[in-house]
């Protein structure tokens, strides 16, 4: 078996598969279980404490942590394969293909990352507002209307990752995704 620096070993007997120094698995694994705890005690915190979930800010945090808690979990399913993918051409090249772009290229881990830094612009954008404009702050921020602002980061994140729906395509001789060239 020949392994390089990077992160890809190639097996004459296999295709290419992913592995990572112990080192760097270690970390990952470290920080998407400190998310997973953090983020998870935010939002029982929230849950549980009716004072918390009364103020607009409180909803726009919650919801950060709700998105932070997503992404640890992705990032724990994502980048330690506990899997072994075989297709080898198994199922129909639709589902084939749908698992390519979707799981293999990390597309939700990238969008819920994207999604949180969407998200915390609109932290941002809420506070700037209330302290510069506390008068009209008061008069136009609903509860309706957060939610919605609460939304716009999950329309955000995935568009800006569509691009890989576009350069990966299944090789139909490999079953593996490979980019358009």
């Amino acid at each position: 078996m020949e392994t390089f620096d990077n992160v890809t070993a190639y097996n004459n007997a296999t295709e290419p598969t992913l592995t990572a120094p112990v080192y760097l698995s270690g970390l990952i694994l470290s920080i998407a279980i400190l998310g997973i705890f953090d983020n998870g005690l935010v939002l029982i915190v929230i849950a549980k404490v009716p004072e918390f979930r009364r103020n607009m800010t409180n909803i726009l945090v919650g919801h950060q942590s709700l998105i932070d808690f997503i992404t640890a979990v992705l990032l724990l399913l994502t980048f330690q394969k506990f899997y072994k993918r075989n297709l080898d051409g198994r199922y129909h090249p639709v589902i084939e293909n749908f698992f390519c772009k979707v799981w293999d290229t990390s597309f939700i881990y990238w969008s819920t990352y994207k999604v949180s830094t969407a998200n915390l612009l609109c932290v941002t954008l809420e506070r700037y507002f209330a302290l510069v404009f506390p008068l009209q702050y008061r008069k136009h921020v609903t509860r309706r209307r957060i939610y919605l602002v609460c939304i716009f980061p999950w329309i955000i994140g995935p568009m800006s990752e569509a691009y890989v729906f576009f350069i990966f395509v299944v090789s139909p001789a490999t079953g593996r995704e490979t980019v358009l060239k």
